[in-house]
């Protein structure tokens, strides 16, 4: 479950990859929001999480030599699914969290450099089969990612 939960590609894809807004920025702490399901598979379990992302553009910064626009996100509350059968028990679970971070862009070529994300999930999973049991999992996980060219 917490392979699924903290896959590195999809951490890479949620921190670096921040859908836009659809025009060009107008001012400094111009917001958007973004709705978004994800869904990771495992043989045994399968996880569905729902965000809803707002994001906020913040300013134009010089970072690590690069001029980057520096944006915020925060996921006040996401949603998170999971249900598998792992030994011979049926697992079913819910949970929620929240996410907040901060990424840099290029502002020219507009190719993500640098993310950063704090995450804190608490979770509800239950196990039923011989025995059963419900546990209470909280994780709190802090993602760096920081993209370099290579020659």
């Amino acid at each position: 479950m917490q392979q699924l939960a903290n896959n590195p590609l999809a951490q890479f894809d949620r921190l670096l990859f921040v859908p836009l807004p659809p025009k060009r920025f107008a001012h400094m702490g111009e917001q958007w929001s973004y709705s978004e399901n994800d869904s990771a598979q495992s043989p045994t379990m399968g996880m569905i999480v729902r965000r809803d992302m707002q994001y906020a553009y913040q300013a134009q910064c010089d970072t690590l030599g690069v001029k980057a626009s520096r944006m915020s996100f925060h996921a006040p509350k996401f949603l998170l699914q999971l249900q598998g059968e792992q030994m011979g028990l049926k697992l079913t679970g819910d949970g929620d969290g929240d996410m907040r971070g901060m990424v840099y862009v290029d502002a020219q070529s507009h190719i993500p450099q640098h993310g950063i994300m704090q995450t804190v999930i608490t979770q509800n999973l239950a196990a039923v089969g011989i025995e059963s049991m419900i546990m209470t999992i909280t994780q709190e996980v802090d993602t760096r990612i920081r993209l370099k060219k290579t020659k």
